[in-house]
């Protein structure tokens, strides 16, 4: 009796999906150029330096603006944790918290890359699509998959396994 009952829920839920995934494709934006360009890159803070030298001016050079200021400040805030006081430290973090979840949500695009290093990622990258998710953005994800929401279905959601190939399938409106 129990089996039936769960294998009912799971059917329902089944269904609901399917409905959410077509009221998303019928309602899906279908330019990834113009005025829908804003474009928020996430990854763990160690590949900073390489999405600054390679990442953005791709982007940039197709037309897309980057809205992730995390990549330009001269400082990773988390750095500074032993030579801040408690009160610095909330200052310091709680400013940066709000201006990425902003930057964020001006977005259109959010794009977060996979850690492929040993490199422990803090999990911010994770709070930032939520976000995303919620704010019903484009999202597009490079590398393999490293958590549940990766494997949601969705017309919005994308992955690619490279930069290359996110950036062409951008190009074309995905």
């Amino acid at each position: 009796m129990l089996l039936v009952a769960i294998l009912i829920i799971i059917t329902l839920s089944n269904s609901q999906f399917d409905i959410a995934f077509q009221f998303q494709k019928a309602t899906s934006k279908t330019s990834m150029i113009g005025k829908n360009n804003r474009v928020y890159l996430s990854a763990p803070f160690n590949l900073r330096e390489e999405l600054k030298a390679d990442i953005v001016p791709a982007l940039q050079e197709s037309g897309f603006r980057v809205t992730s200021n995390w990549l330009f400040q001269a400082i990773n805030v988390l750095d500074l944790h032993n030579k801040m006081t408690d009160n610095e430290r909330l200052e310091a973090c709680s400013l940066e918290a709000w201006r990425d979840y902003a930057e964020v949500r001006q977005s259109d695009i959010y794009m977060r890359f996979a850690n492929t290093s040993d490199h422990k990622s803090l999990g911010g990258k994770y709070v930032e699509m939520g976000i995303a998710l919620a704010s019903h953005l484009h999202i597009i994800l490079v590398g393999p998959k490293e958590c549940i929401f990766d494997w949601m279905r969705s017309v919005r959601m994308h992955r690619f396994d490279s930069f290359a190939e996110a950036l062409r399938e951008m190009k074309r409106g995905l």
